[in-house]
C-alpha cells in the first residue's frame, strides 16, 4: 500500500493508509518503540505493529484509548499531515518507567514488613514471646498487592512468577500456622496442581490480549 498514490486508493484506503502514517509519526514523537507503548495502552506490540502497518484497523475503543495517550481527536488519526502534533509532556523514558516500577514493589514489600515488624514489637511490649510468623505473612500480603500491578506492566513470564511466589509463600505461612496438624503436609500436595492452573490461565488471559486487534 505504501507505493500506491493516491489516486488509485479508495476513500477507505486513504483513511487507512492516513491512520497508519499518523500512528507512526506520533508514536516517533513521543521517542517511544512499540513495545513501549504497548505497556502504556496495554496492548500487544504484534497489534501496534498491525495498525501501522496498515494491516489491520483497531476498533473504536483502542482508537478513543490512543486518541487520550496522545491527546489528539479521533478525527486527527484519519487526516493527512504534514508533520506531527508538538507536546508539553516529556517523552517518556522506559529505563525511568520501569524503575518507578520496581520502586513501586519494594515499597508494598518494606510497608508489608515494617506492618509484620509493629505487630511482632507489639506482641512482644504486651507479654507475649513475639509472633515471628508475622514476617511470613507479609511475603504474600506483599506479593498479592504487587501482583495488581505486575499484570498491568510485565509480561506473562513475570505474572507467573508473582503468581507462584504468592502461592507456596500462602502454604508456607499456613504449613507454619497449622504445622502441629496434619492437614498442614498436604497444603503443598494441593499447591502442585494449583500451580499448574496459576501458568494455563496466565497463558490463557495472555493469549487473549494478545490477539485483540
Amino acid at each position: 500500500m505504501a507505493n500506491e498514490t493516491f489516486e488509485n486508493l479508495s476513500a477507505d484506503d486513504i483513511r487507512l493508509k492516513n491512520l497508519s502514517e499518523n500512528l507512526i509519526a506520533l508514536r516517533k514523537s513521543r521517542k517511544l518503540t512499540q513495545q513501549t507503548l504497548s505497556k502504556e495502552i496495554n496492548y500487544s506490540d504484534k497489534s501496534i505493529s498491525r495498525w501501522e502497518n496498515g494491516d489491520n484497523l483497531p476498533d473504536v475503543s483502542i482508537l478513543l484509548k490512543i486518541c487520550d495517550f496522545y491527546g489528539v481527536d479521533i478525527s486527527y488519526l484519519f487526516e493527512k499531515h504534514e508533520t506531527a502534533p508538538k507536546f508539553t509532556k516529556k517523552p517518556i523514558n522506559e529505563k525511568t518507567t520501569f524503575n518507578m516500577q520496581i520502586s513501586v514493589i519494594l515499597l508494598i514489600f518494606a510497608v508489608s514488613f515494617a506492618l509484620a515488624t509493629f505487630f511482632y514489637v507489639y506482641t512482644l511490649l504486651s507479654g507475649g514471646t513475639g509472633e515471628w510468623r508475622f514476617f511470613i505473612l507479609s511475603i504474600p500480603v506483599s506479593l498479592f498487592l504487587s501482583l495488581f500491578f505486575v499484570i498491568r506492566w510485565w509480561n506473562k513470564i513475570i505474572v507467573t512468577v508473582f503468581a507462584s511466589l504468592l502461592l507456596w509463600s500462602t502454604i508456607t505461612y499456613l504449613f507454619f500456622q497449622y504445622f502441629h496438624s496434619l492437614v498442614s503436609w498436604s497444603l503443598f500436595l494441593i499447591g502442585a496442581p494449583v500451580q499448574m492452573i496459576i501458568i494455563l490461565l496466565v497463558n490463557i488471559s495472555k493469549g487473549k490480549k494478545n490477539s485483540i486487534e
